[in-house]
C-alpha cells in the first residue's frame, strides 16, 4: 500500500502573532519537522497547504513534494483544497492528513494512524479529550467522499465526517495531538 500526506499550513497564526511554520523546532522549523515526519510515516508523496506569501519558502524544503496555495485560513476548506490536488494522482491508496502545529506528534504516532486504516476502517483519527481530530488518515475511497462532504458543508469541517462513520472509523489514541502550539505561551510549553 502506498499512502500520501497532506499538511494543513494555511493559518494567519495571528495569536502566535508570527507564522508558525518557521518557528524553531529540533533543530529545524515547525513545518519542516512537519514535513520530515509525513515523509518518514508514508515514504510518498506530501504536499502542504499554505497561504501564497508562503509558497516559495514552502517549495525549497526538501521534504515537501506540492504546494498547494490556498488564500482561505479555514482549516475546511485547506483540506478540500488538498484532497483535491490529491484526488488527481493514482499514487496512493491512503492519505494522511496533519497539522503544522502538534510538534509532539511523532513519526510512530503518525504511523500508527496510517496503520489504523484497513479492510473495516476506511478513516481512522487520533483520539484525545473525548474527541476525535489530526492527524487522521483516510483511504482513497473516503477521500473522495470526505472530499464531497467538504464542498457541500465547508464550514463543518471533516469531524462531522468522521464521526458519521460510526465503526468505520479507527480511534487511535493520543493525547499529544491535543497540544497544539497557537500562543507564544503554549509554545513555550511543549
Amino acid at each position: 500500500m502506498s499512502a500520501a500526506a497532506l499538511i494543513l499550513a494555511a493559518g494567519r497564526s495571528q495569536r502566535m502573532g508570527t507564522s508558525k511554520l518557521w518557528l524553531p523546532w529540533d533543530d529545524a522549523t515547525l513545518l519542516e519537522v512537519a514535513a520530515e515526519r509525513c515523509h518518514a510515516a508514508t515514504g510518498g508523496l506530501v504536499s502542504v497547504v499554505t497561504q501564497p506569501s508562503e509558497v516559495s519558502r514552502v517549495s525549497a524544503i526538501s521534504a515537501v513534494d506540492r504546494v498547494v496555495s490556498v488564500t482561505t485560513t479555514r482549516p475546511a476548506e485547506s483540506l478540500h483544497a488538498g484532497l483535491e490536488a490529491l484526488l488527481d494522482d493514482r499514487v496512493w491508496d491512503r492519505c494522511l492528513v496533519h497539522l503544522v502545529d502538534v510538534p509532539l506528534v511523532e513519526t510512530d504516532d503518525l504511523c500508527r494512524v496510517l496503520g489504523a486504516i484497513g479492510d473495516f476502517h476506511v478513516a481512522a483519527a487520533a483520539a484525545f479529550d473525548a474527541t476525535v481530530g489530526p492527524p487522521l488518515a483516510v483511504s482513497r475511497a473516503a477521500a473522495g467522499k470526505l472530499h464531497e462532504h467538504l464542498q457541500e458543508r465547508p464550514t463543518h469541517g471533516a469531524k462531522p465526517w468522521l464521526l458519521n462513520l460510526g465503526p468505520q472509523l479507527a480511534r487511535v489514541p493520543l493525547p499529544t495531538a491535543s497540544q497544539d502550539v497557537d500562543t507564544p505561551g503554549e509554545y513555550a510549553a511543549a
